[in-house]
């Protein structure tokens, strides 16, 4: 894949790592307070997804208690009617998904790690090794495409791309937690937080 054109993002990198170690809405909220302070950017149609700390009025649509922080989506209110994507946000926002990613593998590895079928760990069946070698490689592709980026405006259609990448590397780990996947504030719903996060800003939001 070509690296998108656009410019590395020191509040992007940093909401990577806060998803990582802290969840969705810390990482969100950090990467508001860095890129748009005053307002959130918002999607086609005005739709947003925000940690519920932050101070702008929207009409919630669904709710998430994740770890790390309740997030909610929905509409801003008087959002305009076209994509308001401020600078450092498009990135910054798939590094944010790439932290969460990373985690979710994270968390597959620990489920996995002491279950076993038969005599052997789960974690050692071929096609488990699979999906977390092929997520592992799908986010260090991500990661080598973002650090790539130059100064520049960032290209939608690459970035497009990165997102998709995300979220199907995202569905297949979740498969791999079974029931536990799919909990209300499990691993499940984090990584459909995350996938609507991407999908509020570049479709018209009819899902949240």
């Amino acid at each position: 894949m070509q690296a998108a054109v656009g410019r590395m993002t020191p509040a992007g990198r940093h909401a990577r790592r806060v998803a990582v170690s802290g969840g969705f809405a810390p990482a969100l909220s950090a990467l508001l307070a860095a890129v748009s302070p005053d307002r959130p950017p918002a999607g086609p149609s005005g739709h947003v997804v925000l940690p519920t700390s932050a101070v702008w009025p929207i009409d919630v649509r669904s709710t998430f208690d994740l770890p790390g922080g309740r997030v909610v989506a929905g509409r801003l209110h008087g959002a305009p009617e076209d994509p308001d994507e401020r600078g450092g946000w498009p990135d910054g926002l798939v590094w944010l998904r790439l932290g969460l990613s990373e985690a979710l593998r994270a968390t597959c590895v620990a489920h996995l790690g002491s279950r076993r079928t038969g005599d052997a760990y789960i974690l050692h069946q071929q096609l488990v090794r699979g999906v977390l070698a092929d997520a592992a490689a799908t986010q260090l592709e991500v990661r080598a495409v973002l650090e790539g980026i130059s100064d520049g405006t960032p290209d939608p259609a690459g970035l497009g791309l990165l997102n998709v990448q995300i979220t199907t590397a995202d569905r297949e780990q979740v498969r791999l937690l079974g029931a536990s996947g799919y909990l209300a504030s499990g691993p499940g719903t984090v990584a459909y937080a995350s996938e609507l996060l991407a999908e509020v800003h570049t479709t018209a939001g009819a899902s949240a």
